[in-house]
């Protein structure tokens, strides 16, 4: 049975006599295929597909997205967490931090300069948590030096590595590669890097 009360013998000569009307109670259907009004919607979506997906190259093909991300971040800074002032940093940890802002980037390997990295976490996009991963790390490589870092499961260890390959993006402070800012020419200062995460 099917709509209000029709029925269809179990031969299915009925159904094919269904499948083929051309007109009857409910609206009319034209028995072409292509006519406008059977398939307008698809066409719609198509285009809308189209336009969507060609924008979507063009952000990735000129790089836009470091941009849009540089945008959402910024519609969410006065809700990341001040910079902690009262942070009980030891002697050394000082010491380093001033050295490293003493010397000019290519003096240094590796420099890693008051760098700063809050992610936005939480559900939805619109309502973001922030989450402070790493908060005033200044160190400075030579070359040979061999170095470590070392500290509990969520200090910040992976994130810094993954800002120092451009995984991520410090969201203050600056990393350099042999006197290279990552964040203004990685193309050049990623030929200088190997990591293995």
């Amino acid at each position: 049975m099917i709509g209000n009360g029709i029925y269809f013998d179990t031969d299915g000569t009925d159904m094919a006599d269904f499948r083929l009307a051309t007109s009857g109670a409910g609206a009319e259907i034209s028995d072409n295929p292509w006519i406008i009004e059977n398939t307008s919607g698809d066409i719609l979506y198509i285009i809308l597909h189209m336009i969507l997906w060609s924008l979507v190259l063009v952000i990735i093909e000129l790089g836009l997205q470091k941009t849009l991300n540089e945008i959402y971040t910024s519609c969410f800074k006065n809700k990341f967490p001040r910079e902690e002032e009262s942070i009980q940093l030891e002697e050394d940890v000082i010491k380093e931090a001033e050295r490293v802002d003493k010397l000019p980037d290519y003096d240094l390997q590796i420099k890693v300069n008051k760098m700063r990295k809050v992610y936005l976490t939480g559900s939805g996009g619109c309502n973001p948590t922030p989450l402070r991963a790493v908060e005033k790390l200044s160190f400075g490589l030579s070359k040979g030096e061999c170095f470590a870092l070392l500290g509990v499961n969520g200090a910040g260890k992976s994130t810094t590595f993954k800002t120092l390959v451009a995984e991520e993006e410090p969201t203050q402070g600056k990393v350099t590669i042999q006197g290279i800012d990552i964040d203004k020419n990685f193309n050049r200062a990623r030929k200088l890097l190997g990591y293995c995460p």
